[in-house]
Parts: structure tokens; sequence; C-alpha cells
């Protein structure tokens, strides 16, 4: 075979053989390229897997914070379970202090008075990177635990809540004064001692406006949660020294002992029970309730008609009482001490009659009374601020209305009426008396002033006509 066959039939093989590489070349780089887009699908199908699966995850990625709690990994109940559980937390330390002088009062923050966008910031963290494509929201996500996101809480507090609560506590601060008052009067102890009192208190007024405005402030502004109270001092309207000044005779008023002189030691003894009675202004004074029933057992001699001794008593305590210019609220007339004082100025107590009077002076009033046996007088005084002072004070009485005698007689059987005979007693007419008081001018005697003071009704007595029981019913 010659060279140039040899030749032909190398170059034939030659490009044979390069066809054969170049299809297998080919074929290689085809089943390589297909298998790179295999590999590239299944890595996208996974990309568009784990981004599916975290977009539709009911739970927040990690490193996901808000007001740094970390929320990562939690539902969306829990993650707001969480932060409620951190608001609360905080309310502990959110606390405003009440301070008056050395006392604090803490009033605290309840959760209940936050106002929160927190299901709104919830909600904005559920979206986040949503709107990145698959590779880019996967990417995130994967870089979100190294690069944390922290979304803050918008809080706001409502103190209106606490509102009540801190007008009361303005309230409880405020402390009314308290005026001076008279504890006792002991008559045995030198002039300068006989009196003791109790001080006067000033008041404290704490306006409950005020202080609600200033805590509410405290609470919005957040500053430093110490609140200094603001007081006014309020001034008792009566010191001691005021008192001082009214340890003047107001009134005074006497009566006749009498002669008998049992009766003399029970009165004697009702001196003693009442001599140092004090009255605060207002106080009303009761027979029934200061002094009560006489008894054997307290001393009294029950065989010396001791309710006498108590109306002699009474009617002199409350005629001094009218001149004090106190106000008689219950009195009952008693016409067997109109041997003492004129008609309308006696008192009659015991049983159900009860001797009232209201001290109206203003002031603290001290009563005395005492029997002087050398005198033979038994003296009521009593001690405070005089009323409508300098005036001269005068009792009188006058006929309001008259009781005119019953018509008809009635006749009453006697057998100390011989027979055949008859005796007649005169009726006696009624009357209701007015009392009133007179302010007068001292130096002049001229009225200044007159007062009511109570009425007494004194019933009418019927003609009386007495005859022997054996003998037959008279005319009238």
């Amino acid at each position: 075979m010659s060279e140039a066959q040899n030749a032909v039939r190398r170059r034939v093989r030659i490009k044979t053989w390069a066809y054969i590489v170049t299809a297998a070349f080919t074929l290689l780089l085809c089943a390589l390229l297909f298998l790179i887009q295999s590999r590239i699908t299944d890595y996208r199908d996974q990309i568009e897997s784990q981004a599916r699966e975290l977009r539709t995850s009911e739970k927040y990625p990690n490193g996901l914070f808000v007001d740094s709690v970390p929320i990562g990994s939690l539902s969306y109940e829990e993650a707001r379970e969480q932060l409620l559980t951190s608001l609360e937390n905080r309310c502990t330390l959110m606390t405003v202090t009440i301070r008056f002088g050395q006392e604090a009062y803490q009033l605290r923050i309840t959760p209940d008075m936050l106002r929160t966008d927190l299901d709104d910031v919830l909600k904005e963290a559920q979206e986040i990177g949503k709107d990145l494509s698959d590779y880019e929201y996967r990417d995130f996500m994967n870089q979100l635990p190294y690069y944390p996101i922290d979304l803050s809480l918008n809080v706001e507090v409502d103190p209106s809540p606490l509102e009540e609560e801190v007008r009361a506590r303005a309230e409880a601060l405020s402390t009314p004064p308290v005026n001076a008052l008279l504890l006792s009067f002991d008559p045995t102890k030198p002039e300068f001692e006989r009196f003791s009192y109790k001080k006067e208190e000033y008041g404290v007024v704490v306006d409950p406006d005020w202080l609600w405005d200033a805590v509410r402030s405290e609470i919005l502004d957040r500053q430093d949660g110490i609140v200094e109270v603001r007081s006014k001092t309020i001034m008792p309207s009566i010191l001691v020294s005021d008192l001082e000044r009214s340890n003047a005779k107001a009134a005074s008023f006497s009566t006749l002992l009498p002669k008998d002189e049992v009766l003399c030691e029970n009165l004697q003894l009702l001196c003693e029970r009442l001599t140092g009675t004090v009255l605060q202004a207002g106080e009303t004074f009761s027979w029934k309730r200061f002094v009560g029933e006489l008894t054997g057992e307290a001393g009294y001699h029950m065989s010396a008609r001791p309710e006498y001794a108590a109306n002699q008593t009474a009617t002199t305590l409350m005629n001094c009482a009218i001149l004090a210019g106190f106000d008689i609220r219950t009195h009952s007339p008693d016409p067997d001490m109109t041997a003492f004082v004129p008609k309308g100025q006696e008192a009659k107590v015991g049983g159900d009659d009860d001797l009232e009077f209201v001290n109206t002076s203003g002031a603290y009033t001290v009563l005395i009374l005492k029997a002087d046996m050398e005198a033979g007088t038994l003296t009521a005084e009593i001690y405070g601020r005089p009323a409508m002072e300098p005036y001269k004070v005068e009792i009188h009485t006058t006929v309001k209305e008259k009781i005119p005698i019953p018509e008809d007689a009635i006749f009453v059987p006697s057998a100390d009426v011989k027979r055949g005979k008859v005796v007649r007693a005169a009726g006696q007419e009624g009357c209701i008396l007015l009392t009133y008081r007179i302010f007068a001018d001292p130096e002049t005697g001229n009225e200044i002033a007159r007062e009511d003071v109570y009425t007494s009704e004194y019933p009418s007595v019927p003609r009386m006509t007495y005859y022997n029981p054996d003998d037959d019913v008279p005319e009238n």
C-alpha cells in the first residue's frame, strides 16, 4: 500500500476519532449541563420550600425582640403573654410616692392602666421580610440571629383609675382643727388653778384637686416619682387663751333657803352634785342626764321630800340659765315654787318632767351652785362668756292667754259638812304665761332687745261644792 493511501487512511481515522471525541464530549457536556440544571432546580425548590416554611410558620424567627424581650420560636399568643408579663414586671418599678412630712404613701401603676400598641407591634413583627424574594427572605432569616431586630413598644399610662385613691388620700391627710376645751373645774383649788384645759390643735387641709393634678402630671411626665404635698393650716376658732379670757361670771340667780335643816342638807348634796358641771358650746344640759332620780343610797334624806329640794334647785338653775342667755328647751311649771320665784319662772323635775337648756354662748360654761346657810340663800352661778355683754338681763312674765273657769261646778260629798249645809269653793281662772327676757342698758335701764323664752300653762280650777253624803245633791 502506497504511502499516499496510508496518509489518507490516517486522516480518516483522525477525523473519525475527532468526531467520536467531539460527540462524546458533547454528550458529556450535555449530561453535565443536565446535572447542573437539576441541581439548580433542586436548590431552587429547596429555597422555595424553606422560604414557604418560614413564611407560613406560626412562630416568630429567632433574633426578633420587642422592647428587648426575645420572642423567637414563640407563637403570637405566647409572645403576647410574655410581653404582658414583662409589662407587669415593669409596673412594679413604676410608682409615685406622696410625701407629707414624715409620712410617705406609695401609689402603684397597675397593668390595666397601661395603653400600648402591643398587638400592632406583634403584627408588624409577623410581616418583617415578607416583601423579599424567597432567596433574600431565607438569607435574611439565616442572618437574623446574628443581626437581631428589636422593635419598640409605645407605652402610655392612663392614671385615671388612681384618681379616687388620690382624692381619698388628700382627705385622709386633711385634719380639722380642734378647739381648746375646758376639761374640769375644781372650786376647792386657788382661783388660777381651778380650770384645766385641753390645748387646741391646728387643722390641715390638702386640696384634692391640686394633689390629683400633681400626681397625674408626675405619672405622665415620668419624673422622679415623688410628690411633695402642699397643705394649708387651719386655725381653731377657740384657743386656750380665749378660754382663759372667758372665765367671767356670766349670770347669777338666788332663791331663799327653806327653814327645814334636813331639806337644806338635800339642797347641799345637789349643789355638790352639780357644781363644776362643764357645758361645751352647743351642749344641752338635762336634769335627767346630769342628776337623775334622788335616792337614799345617794345620801338624800327621803323623809324630807327630796323632790322639793330638786325642784328648788332646778328653778334656781333655770333662772340663772335664762339670765345667761341660754335657750330653755324643756321645762315644766311647778306652782309650789312660786314661794321662791314669780309665777312663770319655776321648774319641776323628776318622773316625766325634765329641765333642758342649751349652752348658746359660743364657748364653754361652768355651773356652780352653793347653799349659803348663813345668808340663807341658794345661789346658781354660770361662769363663761357673758350673754350680750355688757347688757343687763332681766326676766319678765306676761299673760298670753286666760283660761276661764268651767261653768259647771263639781259636787263632792264630804262627811265634814253638816247635814243641810253646803260649802262652796270659788274656782280659779287659769292662764298661759309667756316668760321673756329683756336686754337693757346697765346705765340707763333702757331696753335694747327682747327675747321670748318659753310659755307655761296653768289650768283653771273649777268651782267645788261640798255637801253631806246623807243629803241630796244640791243644785248648781
